[in-house]
């Protein structure tokens, strides 16, 4: 995973292939339902899967 930013921007990172972007995605939601499941994080201040996507590079 790439992930670039410069003073004051942030961007999406980056990855080798669709597969290892999948991986990584999966990866954050299951720490996102470990962090709700021990306590550390509200069960509202989840994230909906259904809002992120996978996209090829300089796609629009």
């Amino acid at each position: 995973m790439k992930r670039s930013s410069g003073i004051g921007t942030q961007r999406a990172p980056t990855f080798a292939s669709r597969s290892e972007a999948q991986a990584a995605l999966a990866e954050f939601f299951g720490e996102i339902r470990e962090e709700i499941a021990t306590g550390q994080r509200e069960v509202d201040n989840g994230y909906d899967p259904s809002e992120f996507r996978i996209v090829k590079a300089g796609a629009s």
